[in-house]
């Protein structure tokens, strides 16, 4: 399933792959698989591609912001908290019990 949203603003924009590419200094392959193959970019990556695009990140990736990473050799799941006001909520509801 392709990710219309990342399409539709390319559309909007009147970019193609190979000027997105430029802009953000990935490969126009790279930006393609994010379209047809719902890749989402690093953060740093994503941020200026919507900055770029006009967009909300969150908006294009809605995953962004919920990546989980598992801890292969304990078997843990550990999900990634990528801004500090969101770490110091979670820390809160963990020492209020």
């Amino acid at each position: 399933m392709a990710d219309e949203r990342l399409r539709a603003a390319l559309e909007r924009g009147g970019w193609t792959l190979d000027t997105l590419a430029e802009t953000v200094q990935a490969n126009p392959e790279t930006i393609e698989r994010w379209i047809t193959k719902e890749r989402t970019p690093h953060r740093k990556t994503a941020i200026q591609t919507a900055k770029s695009l006009g967009e909300d990140p969150g908006y294009l990736w809605p995953n962004l912001n919920r990546r989980v990473v598992t801890d292969e050799t304990y078997g843990e799941v550990i999900t990634c908290i990528p801004d500090e006001t969101q770490y110091q909520e979670a820390y809160s509801k963990v020492l209020s019990g």
